[in-house]
């Protein structure tokens, strides 16, 4: 094997293979920190997203809570701890639709129960027959009334002013109830105010424009943030379609590969292409809220990159190579010029004279062998002259 095959091999080993290994290496280290930083974004918006809603829920309480301490309302409580079916004045019933008027958006009905959690009125808003948005207040028998003795009992059981039931589904509609406990002198539960809220306030920041969500639907490329019940019911997506169905129909790519809650309030799933943070949300009204994004573009434009480099690597590599090649070609000819030479002269043939170009160690080496192989010649020239002359002398 000649001198520059063994260069070749050598700069295969000890250049290309590790290039490669390096590259992979590479490669993995930066799909590995970009997964890293998109695990941490997600999971600061959906911390964001949860304080959002806490922010959320403390302002309906506070507002509850301002309208329950009404002196209006209080001289009513004392009158229903007497008549279990006692109902409000005007003036009461003119502060609590004004209140719910004000308050539309995130309110739709306020009920009036007593402590048995039986309806004594109800103060809905809605569109009137002329399309004006007005309250409606109603007496006797009053529908939507389901549930309503439990919620006041539990209400009633502790000292919070407030409480918040859990979220119910409602068609393509969710909604909440706050209920607040109308006490009289001595902490004693006299009946109680029961508000039903649109869930959909919870997060007005997560919501998106109706121009938005059509751009967005099906793209997950940017985060997007989806509210779903404990059990797993989409509450709010960026898609409407996707409301009130389950994860798993709603979203096929991912919502398969989320588990129900362990014993951990976060948790991580990576469903290539798509990353999904999960935060569960332990006090009512009780949700998970997932943060999703599509990271397959930003991998792909990370692969696109790294080939690119390897290429643009590869291709100095060559010109690297082949540079070197064509500088080791001078010299290993040369190499070959006098080993062909020394072969020569050590043959017998004294009158080869090594021609090399170069002007390096070869030329000096040649030059040597060149000087050798004329002394080489003088050196029989004269001993056969000597014997020539010994021979003469003899015959004479």
């Amino acid at each position: 094997m000649g001198i520059r095959d063994k260069l070749v091999i050598i700069f295969f080993i000890l250049i290309i293979i590790p290039m490669f290994v390096l590259w992979a290496r590479w490669q993995e280290t930066s799909v590995g920190s970009t997964k890293s930083v998109l695990r941490r974004s997600l999971a600061e918006r959906a911390h964001e997203i949860s304080n959002q809603i806490e922010a959320s829920l403390r302002l309906q309480e506070g507002q509850v809570v301002e309208l329950s301490r009404q002196a209006g309302l209080q001289v009513y409580v004392r009158e229903l701890s007497q008549n279990a079916q006692a109902t409000p004045d005007g003036s009461l019933r003119i502060d609590l639709s004004a209140f719910m008027l004000a308050n539309q958006n995130l309110y739709s009905e306020l009920i009036g129960v007593n402590r048995e959690g039986r309806p004594i009125f109800k103060i809905e808003v809605r569109p009137g027959p002329n399309g004006v948005i007005r309250p409606f207040y109603q007496e006797g028998q009053i529908s939507d009334g389901t549930g309503l003795p439990e919620l006041v009992r539990e209400a009633g059981a502790g000292t919070a002013p407030v409480v918040f039931s859990e979220i119910e589904q409602s068609g393509s509609d969710s909604r909440f109830r706050i209920i607040s406990p109308l006490r009289i002198e001595g902490g004693r539960i006299a009946g109680a105010l029961v508000i039903t809220a649109r869930a959909s306030r919870l997060f007005p920041e997560t919501a998106t424009s109706p121009a938005r969500a059509q751009e967005s639907q099906g793209d997950y490329s940017h985060p997007q943030a989806i509210i779903a019940t404990p059990q797993g019911v989409v509450l709010h997506a960026a898609e409407e379609s996707k409301r009130a169905r389950p994860l798993r129909e709603a979203f096929p790519g991912f919502g398969g590969a989320l588990e129900a809650r362990g014993g951990s309030t976060e948790r991580d799933t990576d469903a290539s292409p798509w990353f999904v943070h999960q935060l569960f949300r332990d006090a009512s009204p009780r949700m998970s809220i997932l943060v999703v994004e599509n990271y397959s573009s930003a991998i792909s434009q990370l692969e696109f990159d790294s080939y690119v480099l390897l290429l643009m690597t590869f291709l100095l590599v060559i010109v690297a190579m082949l540079s070197i090649y064509f500088l080791i070609s001078g010299t290993t000819d040369s190499i070959r010029q006098v080993t062909r030479g020394a072969r020569a002269i050590a043959s017998g043939n004294l009158g080869y004279n090594i021609e090399v170009r170069s002007r390096d160690e070869t030329k000096v080496l040649a030059e040597a062998f060149n000087r050798m192989a004329g002394r080489l010649r003088e050196m029989i020239r004269k001993e056969g002259e000597q014997k020539q002359f010994e021979s003469f002398a003899r015959l004479s």
